[in-house]
């Protein structure tokens, strides 16, 4: 007979089998029952203990979290700080007036006293702010990217490359007087603005509005464009020159690439960028020889200009304006209307902003 069939066939010889246990271990009834009682309470302990260790990671977490939110803002905040005390230190450091500026190779202008005196504004902001950087160019002394904000605002930056010749502070005055340059030209529609300058990923920045990434240079080679775009060109092109006469600074550097055009559904409206060579009229002076060098394949400067004879005047942004006119004869719609002619009578004729804009409407009849 087998053990199964010996206890199913004697089923109260379980029960008298599992006495006989507990008695020869000294187990009574209700010595059985409370080790079950305990062993519940056991399980409802274990229970307690694995939700509260549960529960405190989370908890651990939110705190962790807390803590690394507030040294952030902390970083942040002695980021900033430290950006600012870098930019306020180079301010009233010897180059940030610009005493050296007219001594660099490309600067066009002699020192001027009423730049020095120009305050420039910081741009604060947070880098965690910026949330897609963008490379719009690059050229052999600067970097120019497209930087957009959490918020949505868009902003250019621009910072000068390192390079063994150009140091620091010297890429901090160049920017910085372009800066004081954007600040005495203040805002026009037609006329990029400077927001100030700023401490961005080891370097000083200019911070500008930005305007669009079509310029004047990418249109001609994309673009067929009809007589009323480019009226609206030429004329919003043809304020800002004015404006800038007006203020008495010459932009130096009006080309096609230096012409942002934004698009409002109808028509382009042309923002005039790029015043890395600009000046105060009062402070021009003639090109040296390395600037005629350098200056030569720039044929939007007038002959004499390049050649170191007569120093920038109103009349070089005029005519560097002519250059711009004579790239739009090649479109079938204005072949009737700019001319050769009035091309040349735009540049023998001397006056003032309100001719220049009087002038240029005339012979577009607007």
């Amino acid at each position: 007979m087998g053990l199964q069939e010996k206890y199913t066939k004697n089923p109260n010889k379980n029960d008298e089998h599992q006495e006989e246990m507990n008695s020869s271990i000294g187990l009574s009834l209700e010595d059985q029952t409370n080790q079950n009682g305990d062993q519940a309470d056991v399980v409802d302990h274990l229970k307690e203990v694995n939700k509260e260790q549960t529960e405190k990671p989370t908890k651990r977490a939110k705190y962790a979290s807390a803590i690394w939110d507030a040294n952030n803002r902390f970083l942040t905040y002695r980021s900033r700080e430290l950006s600012k005390l870098k930019l306020d230190g180079m301010f009233k450091s010897r180059t940030s007036i610009m005493v050296d500026a007219a001594n660099f190779s490309d600067f066009l202008g002699n020192v001027d006293r009423v730049l020095l005196e120009c305050p420039i504004e910081v741009f604060e902001f947070d880098d965690h702010e910026i949330c897609l950087s963008n490379i719009i160019c690059n050229t052999n002394s600067h970097s120019i990217s497209k930087e957009t904000f959490k918020n949505g605002e868009i902003y250019v930056f621009k910072r000068c490359r390192k390079t063994p010749s150009y140091s620091e502070k010297r890429s901090f005055t160049h920017l910085a007087r372009e800066m004081k340059i954007l600040s005495l030209v203040g805002r026009h529609p037609n006329i990029v603005y400077g927001s100030g300058m700023t401490w961005y990923k080891s370097n000083p920045c200019l911070v500008l509005s930005y305007e669009s990434d079509l310029t004047l240079r990418n249109f001609h080679k994309i673009r067929d464009a009809n007589l009323v775009i480019i009226k609206s060109i030429i004329i919003g092109l043809t304020k800002a020159i004015a404006f800038l006469q007006d203020k008495r600074i010459l932009h130096n550097m009006i080309v096609p690439e230096n012409i942002c055009l934004k698009y409002n559904g109808k028509i382009y409206i042309p923002v005039l960028v790029g015043f890395s060579h600009a000046i105060r009229r009062d402070s021009a002076r003639t090109l040296t020889l390395y600037q005629q060098k350098q200056f030569d394949e720039f044929m939007h400067m007038p002959p004499e200009v390049r050649k170191g004879k007569v120093p920038p005047s109103a009349y070089s942004d005029i005519y560097a304006f002519t250059r711009i006119l004579r790239g739009f004869m090649k479109y079938p719609s204005v072949q009737n209307v700019i001319t050769y002619d009035m091309i040349q009578t735009l540049l023998d004729i001397p006056f003032g902003s309100e001719l220049l804009i009087d002038f240029v409407s005339s012979f577009l009849n607007e």
